[in-house]
């Protein structure tokens, strides 16, 4: 027997509709939501949830899906993460960093600084919906590194944490005068540089280059953490992925830490989603 909880009439009372996924076709009810950010910008995604939960607990888990540079929450990876957690029971809620997808901005103005002000702003609309029972952070690529420096910031509140090819080596990256493959002169940066089919800002090199990623991840304790690597990643290689695993696995953190690779797997996971479904809803479960 299953009852519904205060999900379902909370978010249909928000204009929320009906759709099925899935063999099974559960009942998954959507909400396109708008979000005000630190920076007067508007970002845009969605909040998704089981209509009927099982009986066991009086509130639904909520994952917060965060997508890395040049995403947005219709990422493949991303989309079928929620389609996956939702149809096991979760609530997914996914927004586009500004600059990205459907939310305000410029890529170009995008800094890891800004992406930690969104993260903010989204976390405190999560916390606002009524029928949470605990927040869950899934992060990819970029969306890693905000989903892990957001938990260490916010510990007491961040139930579980999964980090999807986290790219932590950004900032030691463009101290050595890198940029996803483009030379520059550290000690001058240029006022943009054209990453994959877009350009990212000057100040999106200086913001990351004053940072340690590593340490700013190091806040997170007593809780569990998944980390996926991608054993055919170009871009952020399965010893990236392992200094967060030195991270959490510090004894004074007390985390518990899965550590999982998938082989032949490149870094948006394609062809490979199931896979890290499989292992994040295994995780999730345990």
């Amino acid at each position: 027997m299953k009852r519904l909880l205060c999900l379902l009439p909370a978010l249909m009372l928000t204009g929320l509709k009906s759709t099925a996924i899935g063999e099974e076709e559960a009942t998954v009810v959507h909400r396109e939501v708008e979000i005000s950010s630190e920076n007067g910008l508007t970002l845009r995604g969605y909040l998704e949830g089981p209509a009927a939960v099982p009986e066991a607990g009086e509130g639904c888990p909520l994952i917060i899906l965060m997508h890395g540079l040049m995403d947005s929450g219709e990422f493949e990876l991303i989309r079928k993460q929620a389609d996956a957690c939702t149809a096991a029971g979760y609530a997914v809620l996914a927004v586009d960093f500004d600059g990205h997808g459907r939310s305000d901005g410029r890529l170009i103005d995008m800094t890891i600084s800004r992406e930690l002000q969104d993260a903010e702003a989204i976390l405190a609309f999560a916390e606002e919906q009524p029928f949470v029972s605990e927040i869950i952070l899934i992060g990819h690529s970029q969306g890693g590194v905000i989903a892990s420096v957001t938990a260490a910031r916010h510990s007491d509140e961040i139930g579980r944490l999964v980090l999807l090819a986290p790219g932590g080596m950004l900032a030691d990256s463009f101290r050595s005068g890198t940029c996803f493959g483009t030379a520059f002169d550290p000690a001058d940066p240029p006022e943009k540089v054209m990453v994959f089919d877009d350009y990212v800002g000057r100040d999106y090199i200086v913001d990351a280059m004053a940072m340690d990623l590593y340490a700013m991840a190091e806040g997170y304790h007593d809780h569990a953490v998944l980390l996926i690597a991608g054993g055919a990643d170009p871009l952020v290689a399965e010893p990236v992925v392992r200094q967060y695993e030195s991270v959490y696995t510090q004894p004074e953190l007390n985390n518990s830490v899965t550590f999982t690779v998938i082989p032949d797997a490149p870094h948006d996971f394609a062809e490979h989603e199931h896979e890290v479904t499989e292992a994040v809803l295994a995780f999730l479960a345990d």
